[in-house]
């Protein structure tokens, strides 16, 4: 986020992504890796395993997890915005039997004790039932605030698309229940991606000209023929920026002057959406580094008499990072 305050801007570099990525899927011990080193240790023997779990397919990995976002959209002045859902509380349903819930992380300062003033709950009650999660036949027991507390969730997060989940409502386990989360998830994916250039993506398009071919099959997977995406969407990874890229994205004054309703002649794609859920594009700003090796401090404020606006560079040698 970059503010202008008279002479100054104050620029505001956040993390998150980049922490989020690598405990997600680009650490080599995140949760999508350690599946992938599951899969992988299933045909090698794990000693041997080293970056080869790279070769089992990220899609693979979707049968064990499913990694969503939420997102919604409106329209303002007759223009159609985005906006990603970010809620900081911390919920988990186990097997409709336990809830965790609360503002704790996993990890350190969280759960020591001596760090954050952080709390989190678990909750299991002594009301409980039988239910068939997987569609094996073979009823599991269930606690009863778990299973409707999960079930409201969905419910609100599926939104319209709920009524067709009803299957996947009574058994979350079932195979057919989370392909079809994932499907709905896909294609609000893709909905919101024709329609906003600048929404977090796997695969930068080189040329908006293609977005017909790009969205009417599947999307083409990340390999050297396609490149990621930068953290700025509307880049790939460690392209050289330029300032006038600025204008590509919605901080800039000039990106809402040519917001040309003609260009989004596609906005009726929004109404394919169903509910919240969105697929988290897990190999977005794949390749780039996005942790700036400075202190924070150092570069917090940077006073300016021009009013080039200063922009990151991911040079491959790491000895340029801002320009």
């Amino acid at each position: 986020m970059i503010e202008r305050t008279g002479k100054s801007r104050v620029i505001l570099v956040r993390l998150s992504n980049h922490r989020g990525a690598k405990s997600l899927v680009f650490g080599s011990h995140s949760l999508i890796n350690r599946i992938r080193r599951t899969l992988w240790v299933q045909q090698q023997l794990e000693e041997a395993c080293g970056e080869g779990y790279l070769d089992i397919d990220i899609e693979a990995c979707y049968e064990f997890v499913t990694l969503l976002n939420m997102r919604d959209h409106d329209e303002l002045n007759g223009q159609p915005v985005t906006e990603q859902i970010y809620v900081h509380s911390k919920l988990m349903i186990v097997d409709d039997r336990w809830v965790l819930v609360g503002s704790a992380n996993i990890n350190d300062r969280s759960l020591l004790g001596d760090g954050d003033s952080e709390l989190a709950v678990t909750i299991a009650d002594m009301d409980h039932s039988v239910h068939d999660l997987d569609g094996s036949g073979t009823p599991e027991p269930c606690r009863t605030f778990a299973r409707d507390l999960r079930q409201k969730a969905w419910r609100k997060w599926m939104g319209s698309a709920a009524a067709e989940c009803e299957e996947a409502l009574d058994k979350p386990a079932l195979q057919a229940s989370w392909e079809k989360i994932q499907s709905i998830a896909k294609k609000n994916a893709i909905a919101y991606e024709t329609v906003f250039n600048f929404t977090p993506r796997d695969i930068f398009k080189l040329q908006i000209s293609r977005d017909d071919e790009y969205y009417e099959g599947e999307r083409p997977k990340l390999n050297r023929d396609v490149l990621a995406s930068s953290i700025w969407p509307t880049l790939a990874v460690n392209k050289t920026n330029q300032p006038s890229d600025r204008e590509k994205m919605p901080f800039s004054e000039r990106f809402w002057f040519e917001y040309n309703m003609n260009k989004f002649s596609k906005k009726n794609r929004l109404n394919e959406i169903d509910g919240y859920f969105t697929l988290l594009p897990a190999e977005w700003t794949s390749g780039e580094n996005n942790l700036i090796p400075f202190n924070m401090r150092l570069i917090a404020r940077n006073d300016q008499k021009t009013s080039d606006l200063q922009l990151s560079i991911n040079s491959t040698d790491n000895k340029r990072v801002i320009t």
